[in-house]
């Protein structure tokens, strides 16, 4: 039962609900500081959908989780299905090398995107709880989420550029 109530069905990651309940507790036992918020978005993921239907895009939902696992599988990472097609990972600031991670997942949606009829990618937007008035649980996601679309809005201008999806992936 508990599993149903805090679990992503789909994803079976972590769902929003524990989400926010896992952040308050974090928010409480550890230091503010050392609390590091990363949001992904998947580009595009409406015309995965509209392209190639629903069913293919719960299979993108489900294979970005499985990166997200993978690729943060060394760490005390707290891995969430925030909503629709966005993702939250949430890891104790002095987690080494947290970049090294992002660069795992890059590696892998672009493993991933070879053996698929379409290109998958995210964009991403962190924060650090007490840094940039990222001092309230509310302001962390705020700011992590401002730079994710704040990401996504220049992968954009990337494509428009450049002509091509293929020339990018989702760290700038």
């Amino acid at each position: 039962m508990k599993k149903e109530i805090f679990q992503d069905p789909l994803t079976k990651l972590n769902n929003r609900r524990e989400f926010q309940r896992h952040l308050v507790k974090v928010t409480k036992t550890i230091r503010k500081e050392d609390v590091f918020l990363i949001f992904f978005d998947i580009n595009d993921f409406k015309s995965i959908n509209d392209t190639f239907g629903h069913v293919e895009g719960d299979r993108a939902l489900v294979m970005i989780a499985q990166i997200l696992n993978a690729a943060f599988s060394n760490t005390k990472a707290f891995i969430a299905r925030y909503g629709g097609d966005e993702f939250a990972v949430i890891l104790k600031k002095e987690e080494p090398e947290i970049l090294s991670y992002l660069k795992k997942v890059d590696a892998s949606l672009v493993t991933l995107s070879a053996s698929l009829p379409y290109n998958i990618s995210l964009s991403v937007g962190y924060s650090i709880y007490g840094e940039e008035n990222a001092n309230t649980i509310e302001s962390l996601i705020q700011s992590a989420d401002k730079k994710m679309y704040w990401n996504k809005e220049e992968q954009k201008k990337t494509i428009c550029e450049n002509e091509s999806m293929a020339s990018f992936h989702s760290i700038p």
